[in-house]
């Protein structure tokens, strides 16, 4: 909100004056954003309503939704959602309904580009399961979301990005140990080897667009950006992925063997900066005219206003991707959404996963 951005807030009334006191002490003016309409706050139950008449009915859902974002980000930069409308659906006990509103803000997010911040009780159940290094439990939770109809992409994005990073977040508060965290990480790794993966790639022809995943040197957490990966791979794209902790010198070595159209970087860690000013600066050499797309919690948000693309969310990776490919060929193409600073955090935003996992210090 201090950089000009705007906020949609669909949350119940102490939910709503919680996040605004919060807003309000981390610096945001909000008396003034709310005027401007660069801040807009609606009543979660009242929206619901809009659009369960006999049933979910999801032209309105998108109708509602739509006129409460177009008021909040017709002049603004970049638009961020809070909602709790599938927290109030599930606590009536229409899990069907919350599920299927879980798939129709993943509809609005692809089509409009925004960031929404949503997390509903499936992603605790997954949290838990994760913790105590049970597939058996993990597994239950990803296919009772997948049984509900939410594509495997959607279950990837808002259900165990999300469960991922508040693991990074409990290890952080130093609520769970790096072996917890290790633990919760192998195991997440295993179902989604199981269950998501082949679901998201299947088999589906690449369209010869090749994009090079690396993690940049010294950092050590592979889940994100592998799950980067195989989203772009699910959309078509040749993916070369490196792994984690990659040299610059090995980064430009994999660029000048397999000259791919495009070049996505991982950083987890902040510390790891530098060794991503190093790959960029050695991606650049190799591949000046090589579009590149930055992704993790460890990215320095002076990079999107020097000009690079950061990807805030899983979700949002694939479409940044098309994005930068088509203004590469010079095809005609909307403005790339560039990553947005969250005021509460004073990081790039990360509803889900900022495409980087946990944070653990091994």
């Amino acid at each position: 909100m201090s950089h000009g951005d705007a906020a949609l807030i669909v949350a119940t009334q102490p939910h709503r004056d919680a996040l605004l006191a919060a807003l309000q002490a981390r610096g945001c003016d909000t008396r003034s954003a709310i005027r401007e309409s660069r801040l807009v706050a609606r009543d979660a139950r009242e929206t619901v309503d809009t659009f369960m008449l006999d049933g979910l009915d999801p032209e309105l859902f998108h109708e509602t939704l739509s006129v409460a974002m177009d008021e909040a980000g017709a002049d603004a930069r970049g638009l961020r959602v809070y909602g709790e409308i599938v927290s109030l659906l599930w606590a009536d006990g229409d899990v069907g309904s919350a599920l299927a509103v879980e798939g129709l803000w993943s509809r609005l997010v692809a089509r409009r580009g925004f960031t929404l911040i949503s997390v509903y009780p499936l992603v605790e159940q997954l949290v838990a399961g994760l913790r105590k290094g049970s597939i058996v439990a993990a597994s239950a939770v990803i296919n009772a979301a997948l049984s509900d109809g939410l594509s495997a992409e959607a279950v990837l994005a808002r259900l165990v990005a999300p469960a991922m990073h508040m693991i990074g977040a409990m290890w952080e508060h130093g609520s769970v140990s790096v072996a917890d965290e290790h633990l919760a990480t192998a195991t997440c790794e295993r179902a989604l080897q199981q269950l998501l993966y082949p679901a998201i790639v299947g088999d589906r022809p690449a369209s010869g667009e090749c994009v090079l995943v690396a993690g940049v040197e010294g950092d050590r957490h592979p889940l994100g950006a592998r799950m980067v990966a195989h989203v772009l791979e699910g959309h078509g794209h040749r993916v070369v992925d490196l792994g984690v902790d990659t040299p610059a010198e090995a980064l430009a070595q994999a660029i000048r063997r397999h000259e791919p159209d495009l070049i996505a970087l991982s950083i987890t860690l902040p510390a790891a900066s530098q060794a991503l000013e190093d790959s960029l600066a050695a991606a650049l050499a190799v591949a000046p005219d090589t579009p590149i797309l930055l992704g993790g919690q460890g990215v320095d948000p002076g990079l999107a206003r020097r000009g690079f693309t950061v990807a805030g969310t899983v979700e949002s990776a694939p479409v940044l991707v098309e994005a930068l490919l088509r203004d590469r060929s010079g095809e005609a193409t909307d403005s790339v959404e560039q990553a947005r600073l969250d005021p509460l955090t004073n990081r790039p935003e990360t509803p889900s996963l900022g495409w980087a996992t946990t944070r653990s210090a091994s």
